[in-house]
């Protein structure tokens, strides 16, 4: 980060996951540049070239094979290690618990009952998003390729509002499981009444 113009005083802030955010970022450019910094990450690499391009890694990596690796058959372990799009969907998870919150606290306030449903359902949403990205299925459908990141950017250029560009609304994409890409699949169907359900699981907070 430092070769692309960002200063030291600002890297020793972002020390996690949530720190990268639009409001952190908002001196060179928010989502924008996050987004230009998520181009910078490989969308996958082997274990091999991780610790060579990051050697202090290297104990990282061995206990990961110690600990989950070494357990799985030769014939299941993985190749590749998945980089950016579980990246997006961290940063994105992090975006996605902060507007919840913050729509779960104006739920408390809501002037009435239709007004309380319609954030309900917006907090469904974000919920939603989440699960997206971790369906297999839809990760490998969905890459988070330069093109992907091309186009957000593209659109929040021209207009920095526009909501589908919004870190929130990007599922990105993680190690899922297949039974998650079965839930996901089932509500595309209308077999699972999501926001319902988190309707009735957040009532009794209020």
């Amino acid at each position: 980060m430092l070769q692309v113009g960002y200063s030291e005083a600002f890297l020793c802030r972002i020390d996690r996951l949530s720190r990268i955010c639009e409001q952190e970022f908002a001196e060179y450019g928010g989502s924008v540049a996050i987004y230009k910094l998520l181009k910078q990450i490989p969308e996958r690499v082997t274990v091999s070239q991780l610790i060579d391009k990051y050697p202090s890694l290297k104990e990282v990596a061995q206990r990961a094979e110690e600990t989950y690796l070494s357990r799985l058959p030769p014939e299941k372990r993985p190749q590749n290690l998945e980089l950016r799009g579980p990246l997006l969907w961290g940063v994105a998870e992090c975006e996605r618990a902060r507007k919840f919150f913050g729509l779960l606290c104006k739920s408390q306030k809501a002037e009435d009952e239709a007004q309380r449903e319609q954030l309900l359902k917006q907090m469904g949403l974000l919920m939603t998003l989440g699960h997206y990205g971790d369906s297999v299925a839809y990760s490998e459908q969905h890459p988070i390729s330069d093109a992907y990141l091309d186009d957000l950017i593209d659109r929040l250029q021209k207009d920095p509002k526009d909501p589908s560009a919004q870190i929130e609304k990007q599922p990105g994409n993680c190690c899922g499981h297949p039974i998650l890409s079965f839930c996901v699949q089932s509500q595309e169907r209308g077999h699972i009444d999501w926001l319902s359900r988190l309707g009735n699981s957040l009532s009794p907070l209020w």
